[in-house]
């Protein structure tokens, strides 16, 4: 046969309930120095001033918590400026300096061949002296045969 059930009386449900809400606000609490939990136990007790006078420590302690965490921010903040203001400084003397040595020879990509070949075949003058660049022997490929580096 089945048993009935017992009454329950409504007292000892409301202990129940009691002594289940106290251990987790406990668990909470242990996790004060989170910034997380500390902003919702913030919220939770500036919407409850009935509760707020009841817990006051807690309170303070999470207002510290909380505190805390925005001068951490704010202090990261500000180091993140300072390289990023650093960084783009730095890019802009690269600039400036790519810019002058571009500017005073062109890069090697924009000369053509011919014009190199034509330069090192007449040779330059310095001091009075022309100076022609040494003739190099042909590179030899095995399946093609000799081919000229230079034209």
């Amino acid at each position: 046969m089945k048993k009935a059930p017992t009454p329950v009386s409504q007292a000892s449900v409301i202990e129940l309930l009691q002594r289940t809400d106290l251990a987790h606000w406990q668990d909470i609490v242990k996790r004060i120095d989170d910034p997380v939990t500390a902003r919702l136990i913030v919220k939770l007790l500036d919407d409850d001033p009935h509760l707020r006078e009841h817990r006051i420590g807690v309170y303070l302690a999470a207002s510290e918590t909380v505190k805390r965490s925005q001068m951490r921010f704010a202090r990261w903040q500000r180091r993140r400026d300072a390289a990023v203001a650093c960084l783009r400084f730095a890019r802009g003397c690269v600039m400036r300096v790519v810019g002058a040595v571009t500017s005073i020879r062109p890069p090697m990509d924009l000369m053509s061949a011919a014009a190199i070949s034509t330069a090192l075949a007449a040779g330059h003058e310095a001091n009075g002296e022309t100076h022609v660049a040494p003739a190099f022997p042909p590179i030899v490929d095995p399946f093609v045969g000799t081919t000229p580096l230079v034209h």
